[in-house]
C-alpha cells in the first residue's frame, strides 16, 4: 500500500498543513475505529466519495483539533474520515473549520488526520522524499522538519497565561496592522413604505464591506471597537476616520443617541428579512442634515447608478422653441428621487441634486413630465397658458431659454395693489382693495372675478385675497368690500402690525378718520435732578406730554402694557423701540421704574434716596433722547462719590510704607463712603488684605482728632477670627484701642458697661445675638461685619442683630458676596443701607426671579449699576503681579470592587425613589433626598464613614496618602481639608499608622488654640495640617503649606477657594499646588459641573455676564447620579 493512494482528494499545501498539525499536536483524541460501510437513510451527512464496501472493509478515523483564535482562547472542534485499508481510498470526510464548508471535500485537519493514521501504520519515515518534506522545510525554514520539537507547538497552558498581556497590546497592534488607511464610509438610500432606508459600507482600503447591524456599528463607533465583516476587521472611532466619514458618523452616531434617549419622533432603525438592523429610517430633517453632509460623495440609490451628491447644482435649462403653429418645449431630463418638505431631490446623468418649492405637489408634478427625454408640443392657443402656469414653476430653480419668441409677450402681467380703508365711529373697519394692471391699462376690484377675468393674473390676485381674509371677517360681494368690527386693543394690533404688512402688498389709502389712530413711539423726556435735604429731587416729563398723560403713561409701563392713547386717537406703543431706538426704551423703563418706587403720584416730585445719585446718572444721562438738567448740589454730590475726589488723602503715616497701592484705593474708597453717608462692601480676594484697609481707615479717622461717640467702631466676625482682630489691631495701628467681648454673660456685660475708652470692641456673631440686649444703649461710629456672608440669610438671628445695632457708618467684608442666591446680595446690602434693593419681596419678584430665569438682561444691568457704586472688588490676579502662581489640577480616582458596588447600589436607590415621586413630592421631601445625596458623596471618600463594619478599602483615601507621601518626600508642608470631620479621624489614623506628625483643626477646637496651631506650623517641622472645611476657610494665615488637598468637594467653589487661600495669599514666595479628589463617574464629577455655573453668579452682578440657576430640583438631582 502506497502512501499516495490515500491522497487524491488532497493538495500539497493541505498534506503539508495537515502534517503539521499531527507532529504539533494539534490533533487529540484521535480514535481508529473498524466499521461496516453505512448505507440508505442511516448514511452520515459528510462527504462521500464511494458509497457500498463489504461489511468490515473500512476504517472510521476520528479526532478533536486545537482552534486558537487572536485572543488565545482555546477550543476542539470535530473532524473525521473514512477509508478503505483495502483499496487505499478516501472514502467520506466531514470538519466543521470553514476550509471545509467552502469545498466540502478536503481540508489540513482531514489530511491530518489520514497523516496521523498512516505514520502510527508505517511511520514517520514514509513522508520523506514527498513534496510534503519540501514544504514543510520551507515552513519550518529546517533541513529536517521531523527532528523533535520543531513542529511542536507552544503548551496551551503557557498560552492561556500570555493571554493577559497579549490582550493589553491587542488594541496596539490592530491599529499598527489595521489602520494605515483611514475608516471610510459609502452609502445607498432606497424608497420604502416606512420612509427612505440609509445602507452603509465600511472600509479602510478599497474594498468597502456592508454593514449588516448598524445598531452595533454605531455603539463599536463611540466606543472606539472593533468592527468585523468576514475576515476584515478594523477599529473605528473619530479619529481613525476620514474627516468626511467622520463627520456622517458623528451625526449618525448623535441620532442614535438622541434615539436611546427616546427624543426622536419615530423608530430610528429598519431590520432587513434576517431582522438584523441593517437600515436607519431617515425623513424629514435627518434626510436633509445627511445629504448635506454627504456632499461631494458618490452616493447609491435603488433603481439608479451611482451619483454624486452636489445639493447647489444649478443649470436645469428648458428651451421653448416658436414652431409655425405652436411651439415646442425640451427640458435636460431628471428623475425625482425623494420629496422631503418643500424640498425635492432630483437627479440627472451624474449628480443628485435639489429644488426648492412651496407647492410641492404642483413642482413634482411638473418635473414627473421631465422624466422622459423627449420634446413637448404645445398648441398655439396654449402657448400663453404654459407660459403663465407652468413654466413660472420652473424658472423658480432653472432657466427658460426662448428661441424665435417673447417670453413676455406671453407671460402674464402681474399686477399693483391698491387698499381704500377706513374705520367708522361704530369701530367698523372697511377695505376696498384693488388689482391695478399698467400695461394694460385698467384697475378692478380684487374680489370682482368676473370683470376682465382673462386679461387677470389669477395666481398674484390669489396669493393677495388669502392674505386679505386672514384680516378681515367679512365681505359684501355686490361692493367687494371687506369688512372688520375691532375693539380699542385690535384696532391697535391692526395698525401696528397688519397695516404695515399691507403697505408690503400695495398701495394704501386711508382716509382722516383712520389716520387720527396712528401708532407711533414713546416720546424723549426730559429729566431734572436736583438735591434737597439729603434726598434727590426728580422730575419727569414725556416731550409734547402733559403731566397727567406723563404719570399715566409710567404708570401703565410699569403694568407692562402694550400701548397708551391719547385723546387726539393716537396710541403710544410700549412695546417696541422709542423714538431714538432702544435708548429711548431703556430710558422709560428706568423712569417707571424710579416712579412706581418713589413718585406713585406726582413724576414732577419724587424724592429718591441719594444713594442712587450714580445709578441716575448713568441710567438717564447722556442719552440721545434725553434732556437731562442738573443742579450745581446734585453735581457736588457726583464727584464726592467718586473716589478721585480723595487722591489726595494721604493713608496715615504708620501705614504708608506697608500698604500696596490697591490697598492704599481701598482705603480712600471706604473714606469716601463715609463722607458721602453711605455704606460699602469691600469684597477683595481671599488675602488681599481686607483687614488692613478697614483698619487704616479707623487710624484715620483717630488722627483726625475724632473720639469717642465719633470714633467708637464695633467689629463683628466669626468666633474663630475673634483674636485674629485683636493681634491684627496689635500689629499694624497699636494706636486704636481695642477690647473682645467675649468670655461668660457676666464678664461680656461688665466689658460693655466700662468700654467707653475703647476705639474698637470686637465680638462674635453668636456673641452678638444674645448680647444684643446690652448693645441697645449703645452708639457706634462705625459698624465693620466681617465674612458677612454669616448674615447672608435675611431671617437668621445673626442678620438681624447686626441690624439692631445703632450704627452711623456700616462695612461689610467679604469675598463672595454671592455664593448661591441673589437673595444673599440683597440682605448684606439692607443691612448697609437698608431700602437699596427694596423690600424683599420687590426684589425677588421684580429682580431676583427674571434674572435667574436667565430672561432679562436689562434688569440685571439695572441691578448691577444700582450695586456697584457700593462694591469695591479686586481680584489676585489684577493687583498681585509678584503672588507665587497657584496651579489646579483635578486628581481623578476611580472606584473599585466593593466602594464601586455600594457606590451604584446607593445611587441606583436613589435614582428609583426619585422617579417614583412627582416634582411637589420632592420638594416636600427634599431634605430627605439631600441626607441621600451626602450618604453618595461619603461613600466616594471612605464607605467606612456610614458602614462601620465596612473593611473593602477606599481607593481615594489611598490615593490622598499617596499624594501626602510624595508631598512629603519633596520637602513640602500641607493644607488637607475635607468638610467631613469623620473622614479627618480616618486619615489622621493612618497618618499615624505611617508615623506622619499633623496638626489639625475642626469645631470643637478653641479659638485661642486655632491661633497657637497656626503659629506653630510656621516654624515646626510637622508636615501636614488636617482642617475641616468650615472652620478652617475663614481667619488663618498658612504660607508655610505651599501644597492643598481637598480630599471632597463642596458645592460652592467659594468656600473651597476661601480655604486655599489660607496659602496663597500676601506672604507666600512658593508656588502654590492645588489638588482636588475627585471620585471618577460619581456625584461628584457632576457636582463640579454645577459649580462651573455658581461659578459665575458673582461675575454676572459684580461684572457682566448671563446668570444661570443655582438651586437644585428633581431633575437636577437625577442628573448627579448620572
Amino acid at each position: 500500500m502506497k502512501f499516495t493512494e490515500y491522497y487524491d482528494c488532497f493538495t500539497e499545501n493541505e498534506l503539508a498543513a495537515g502534517a503539521e498539525l499531527y507532529f504539533s499536536g494539534d490533533l487529540q483524541e484521535i480514535e481508529t475505529t473498524a466499521q461496516k460501510s453505512p448505507t440508505g437513510e442511516n448514511a452520515p451527512a459528510e462527504k462521500k466519495f464511494c458509497n457500498h464496501f463489504p461489511d468490515s472493509s473500512t476504517v472510521l478515523l476520528k479526532a478533536k483539533w486545537r482552534e486558537q483564535a487572536v485572543h488565545r482562547k482555546e477550543t476542539l472542534k470535530s473532524c473525521s474520515l473514512r477509508l478503505h485499508e483495502g483499496l487505499g481510498l478516501v472514502c467520506e470526510t466531514s470538519c466543521c473549520c470553514e476550509r471545509f464548508q467552502e469545498q466540502l471535500y478536503g481540508c489540513p485537519h482531514v489530511a491530518g488526520l489520514l497523516t496521523a493514521y498512516i505514520v502510527q501504520k508505517e511511520g514517520e519515515d514514509v513522508l520523506r522524499g514527498t513534496g510534503v518534506e519540501e514544504l514543510l522545510k520551507n515552513m519550518t525554514n529546517t533541513e529536517d522538519p521531523f527532528l523533535p520539537g520543531v513542529l511542536k507547538r507552544t503548551d496551551g497552558r503557557i498560552l492561556s497565561l500570555l493571554e493577559g498581556n497579549e490582550n493589553q497590546a491587542l488594541p496596539v497592534w490592530r491599529e499598527a496592522l489595521k489602520q494605515s488607511d483611514p475608516l471610510r464610509i459609502s452609502a445607498s438610500l432606497e424608497k420604502s413604505s416606512k420612509g427612505i432606508l440609509l445602507g452603509l459600507k465600511a472600509g479602510t482600503g478599497r474594498r468597502m464591506y456592508q454593514v449588516q447591524d448598524l445598531r452595533e456599528f454605531l455603539e463599536l463607533y463611540q466606543n472606539e471597537g472593533i468592527f468585523t465583516s468576514g475576515k476584515a476587521e478594523f477599529k473605528l472611532g473619530r479619529k481613525n476616520a476620514e474627516a468626511q466619514s467622520g463627520e456622517l458618523l458623528d451625526y449618525l452616531s448623535g441620532l442614535y443617541s438622541a434615539s436611546v434617549k427616546g427624543l426622536l419622533r419615530g423608530q430610528l432603525f429598519a431590520a432587513d428579512g434576517n431582522k438584523h438592523y441593517r437600515y436607519i429610517l431617515l425623513s424629514g430633517p435627518e434626510l436633509d442634515s445627511f445629504l448635506e453632509l454627504y456632499g461631494g460623495m458618490v452616493l447609491s440609490i435603488a433603481f439608479y447608478d451611482e451619483r454624486l451628491v452636489n445639493l447647489d447644482k444649478k443649470g436645469l435649462s428648458a428651451v421653448l422653441r416658436k414652431k409655425a403653429y405652436g411651439a415646442t418645449l425640451r427640458i435636460d431630463p431628471v428623475n425625482v428621487l425623494f420629496v422631503n418638505g418643500t424640498r425635492i431631490y432630483l437627479s440627472d446623468a451624474t449628480d443628485i441634486f435639489r429644488v426648492e418649492s412651496e407647492s410641492t405637489e404642483k413642482t413634482q408634478a411638473f418635473l414627473s413630465l421631465l422624466e422622459w427625454d423627449d420634446e413637448l408640443y404645445i398648441r398655439e392657443s396654449e402657448i400663453g397658458a404654459v407660459c403663465r402656469n407652468l413654466l413660472p414653476v420652473f424658472r423658480r430653480f432653472g432657466n427658460v431659454i426662448t428661441k424665435g419668441m417673447d417670453f413676455e409677450d406671453y407671460e402674464q402681467e402681474f399686477p399693483q395693489f391698491m387698499f381704500q380703508m377706513d374705520y367708522s365711529s361704530e369701530h367698523i373697519l372697511t377695505c376696498i382693495p384693488y388689482a391695478v394692471y399698467k400695461k394694460q391699462d385698467f384697475k378692478v376690484p380684487l374680489f370682482d372675478s368676473k370683470t376682465d377675468a382673462g386679461r387677470r393674473n389669477g395666481y398674484a390676485e390669489s396669493q393677495v385675497s388669502d392674505a386679505l381674509t386672514g384680516y378681515f371677517n367679512r365681505l359684501d360681494s355686490n361692493t367687494f368690500t371687506l369688512y372688520s368690527r375691532l375693539d380699542e386693543e385690535e384696532l391697535y394690533e391692526f395698525m401696528k402690525n397688519t397695516l404695515p404688512a399691507l403697505e408690503k402688498l400695495g398701495s394704501i389709502l386711508v382716509t382722516e378718520s383712520l389716520k387720527r389712530n396712528r401708532v407711533r413711539a414713546l416720546p424723549s423726556m426730559k429729566v431734572g435732578v436736583s438735591v434737597e435735604g439729603g434726598h434727590i429731587l426728580l422730575s419727569l416729563q414725556g416731550n409734547g406730554l402733559t403731566e397727567a398723560e406723563t404719570a399715566q403713561i409710567l404708570g401703565a409701563y410699569r403694568k407692562k402694557k402694550k400701548y397708551f392713547r391719547l385723546k387726539s386717537g393716537e396710541f403710544l406703543s410700549m412695546e417696541g423701540e422709542g423714538e431714538n431706538g432702544q435708548e429711548s426704551e431703556n430710558v422709560w423703563d428706568t423712569a417707571s421704574s424710579l416712579y412706581a418706587d418713589y413718585g406713585k403720584k406726582d413724576p414732577n416730585n419724587i424724592r429718591i434716596p441719594a444713594f442712587r445719585a450714580m445709578y441716575l446718572s448713568e441710567m438717564l444721562e447722556n442719552k440721545r433722547d434725553t434732556e437731562f438738567e442738573a443742579t450745581g448740589q446734585y453735581r457736588e454730590l457726583l464727584m464726592a462719590m467718586d473716589t478721585d475726589s480723595e487722591a489726595d488723602k494721604e493713608v496715615p503715616a504708620p501705614l504708608r510704607e506697608i500698604m500696596r497701592p490697591y490697598q492704599t484705593d481701598g482705603y480712600r474708597w471706604i473714606s469716601m463712603l463715609k463722607r458721602c453717608g453711605f455704606g460699602g462692601i469691600l469684597a477683595d480676594d481671599m488675602g488681599l488684605g481686607k483687614t488692613l484697609q478697614i483698619l487704616s481707615f479707623l487710624l484715620s479717622e483717630k488722627l483726625s482728632g475724632k473720639k469717642g461717640d465719633d470714633l467708637r467702631t464695633l467689629v463683628v466676625c466669626p468666633a474663630s477670627l475673634v483674636y485674629n482682630w485683636k493681634k491684627e489691631i496689635e500689629k499694624y495701628t497699636p494706636k486704636l484701642s481695642c477690647v473682645v467681648i467675649a468670655g461668660t454673660a457676666a464678664v461680656r456685660k461688665e466689658l460693655l458697661s466700662d468700654c467707653g475708652n475703647a476705639d474698637i470692641l470686637i465680638t462674635s456673631y453668636d456673641l452678638l445675638k444674645r448680647d444684643i440686649s446690652l448693645y441697645e444703649e449703645l452708639c457706634f461710629a462705625n459698624q465693620i461685619i466681617d465674612e458677612a456672608q454669616f448674615v447672608k440669610n435675611q431671617k437668621t438671628q445673626a442678620a438681624q442683630s447686626v441690624r439692631l445695632v445703632n450704627s452711623s457708618f456700616r462695612m461689610a467684608l467679604t469675598g463672595t458676596p454671592i455664593e448661591n442666591y441673589l437673595s444673599e446680595l440683597w440682605s448684606i446690602m439692607d443691612y448697609l443701607m437698608p431700602g437699596i434693593l427694596f423690600q424683599y419681596g420687590k426684589f425677588q419678584s421684580e429682580y431676583e426671579t427674571p434674572i435667574v430665569a436667565g430672561k432679562n438682561t436689562d434688569i440685571l444691568n439695572r441691578l448691577r449699576k444700582m450695586v456697584h457704586p457700593f462694591i469695591l472688588r479686586r481680584q489676585k490676579k489684577q493687583v498681585l503681579k509678584e503672588l507665587p502662581d497657584k496651579l489646579q489640577e483635578v486628581v481623578s480616582v476611580r472606584l473599585e470592587g466593593e466602594q464601586k458596588k455600594l457606590y451604584d447600589a446607593s445611587a441606583e436607590e436613589i435614582r428609583l425613589m426619585l422617579d417614583s415621586v412627582s416634582a411637589s413630592e420632592f420638594k416636600s421631601g427634599k431634605l430627605m433626598f439631600l441626607a441621600k445625596l451626602t450618604g453618595l458623596r461619603q461613600i466616594c471618600c471612605d464607605p467606612s464613614l456610614i458602614y462601620e463594619d465596612y473593611r473593602g478599602g477606599s481607593a481615594k483615601l489611598e490615593a490622598c496618602l499617596e499624594l501626602i507621601s510624595q508631598a512629603i518626600d519633596g520637602g513640602h508642608k500641607l493644607l488637607l481639608f475635607s468638610q467631613f470631620t469623620s473622614m479627618l479621624d480616618i486619615i489622621g489614623e493612618r497618618l499615624k499608622d505611617e508615623g506622619i506628625e499633623y496638626h489639625r483643626i475642626d469645631g470643637s477646637v478653641p479659638k485661642e488654640k486655632r491661633m497657637e496651631l497656626v503659629d506653630s506650623f510656621a516654624g515646626d517641622n510637622v508636615p501636614v495640617f488636617l482642617i475641616s472645611l468650615k472652620a478652617g476657610g475663614t481667619g488663618l494665615n498658612l504660607t508655610a503649606a505651599d501644597i492643598v488637598i481637598h480630599y471632597d468637594p463642596w458645592w460652592n467653589q467659594a468656600a473651597q477657594d476661601q480655604a486655599t487661600d489660607r496659602t496663597h495669599r500676601i506672604g507666600q514666595t512658593q508656588r502654590v499646588t492645588v489638588y482636588e479628589l475627585i471620585a471618577e463617574d460619581t456625584v461628584e464629577e457632576r457636582i463640579e459641573r454645577i459649580k462651573e455655573g455658581k461659578n459665575k453668579l458673582v461675575e454676572d452682578v459684580l461684572s457682566g455676564d448671563g446668570i444661570g440657576s443655582t438651586s437644585i430640583n428633581r431633575e437636577e438631582m437625577l442628573s448627579l447620579l448620572g
